[in-house]
């Protein structure tokens, strides 16, 4: 981390925002991937995904460094993070995918709740692992 997290705080690092890219990019892909099997047009989502993966990453990233300062337990702290996301982006997928998240006129089937909860479930999954991947790399490879 940075020698000052007040004035520079951890959510606005640049190492800690290319792993959040890295992780975003594979969330993404997973996710239209796991809608093209859906038979939904997927070049028309990755820009509403992207903007909604890279919304909740940005709280997400708040939402941790303040618990780190609040000294709040992390394991059960990202545990909670982690589901309120899958839920927000189940809802917002849900949405895109009725014409109503900058997705109007895209030429996209409606998902069900159920396969939005599970489109987001998987998804997050594959970041997450993605995240937790790359940490052990790049933890390995410095110490």
């Amino acid at each position: 981390m940075l020698a000052n997290p007040v004035v520079v705080p951890a959510y606005s690092e640049p190492f800690v925002w290319g792993l959040a890219l890295v992780a975003i990019w594979a969330e993404v892909r997973a996710v239209l991937w796991l809608l093209r099997r859906a038979g939904n047009d997927v070049p028309a989502l990755q820009a509403p995904l992207f903007g909604v993966n890279l919304t909740t990453w940005f709280v997400l990233l708040i939402a941790l460094d303040r618990a780190d300062r609040w000294q709040l337990p992390m394991g059960w702290t990202i545990a909670a993070l982690e589901v309120v996301v899958v839920l927000v982006e189940a809802v917002l997928l849900h949405a895109a995918t009725r014409g109503r998240l900058f997705t109007r006129d895209l030429p996209v089937r409606p998902i069900g709740w159920g396969r939005a909860l599970a489109v987001s479930l998987l998804g997050n999954l594959v970041s997450a692992g993605l995240c937790v991947a790359m940490t052990g790399v790049i933890a390995a490879l410095v110490g």
